[in-house]
């Protein structure tokens, strides 16, 4: 959604800034200003420290470790970015992003056949629910 926001991401930012400078402890806050910078800027180096501080309050937000992977590929660091897109899988298998993600890291880790089971987990997620019946 943040890639929708615009000429509005600079406010935003700032809302999140100030929403996470007021609740240090509060995980979602935290993640929040880490994907409004990133949307802002993918190489900010403030996200991925932002992510970590996220995870370190809440390990169980599968968002947090999604957007961290997410972020760990993008700077090619394929390696560390798998096992937090495999953390974010655990925690919440039904969600196609991580899959999708995760198949293309393992592509470029060279493990076909997880890549292939990931690429087919996401598949099977995002098929439309209705798909193969007859009206």
């Amino acid at each position: 959604m943040l890639d929708q926001a615009g000429s509005h991401l600079t406010e935003i930012i700032g809302d999140c800034e100030a929403w996470a400078r007021a609740n240090p402890q509060n995980a979602r806050a935290q993640l929040e200003l880490a994907k409004a910078l990133a949307a802002q800027d993918s190489g900010n180096s403030r996200s991925e420290a932002l992510l970590r501080r996220s995870i370190e309050l809440d390990p169980s937000n599968w968002e947090a470790h999604y957007e961290l992977g997410a972020l760990l590929e993008s700077r090619h660091q394929f390696a560390p970015a798998a096992e937090e897109l495999r953390r974010a899988v655990v925690l919440n298998p039904k969600d196609p992003s991580p899959h999708y993600h995760l198949a293309r890291v393992y592509d470029r880790l060279g493990d076909r056949e997880k890549a292939a089971a990931e690429r087919k987990l996401h598949q099977d997620l995002t098929a439309p629910a209705n798909s193969g019946r007859e009206f």
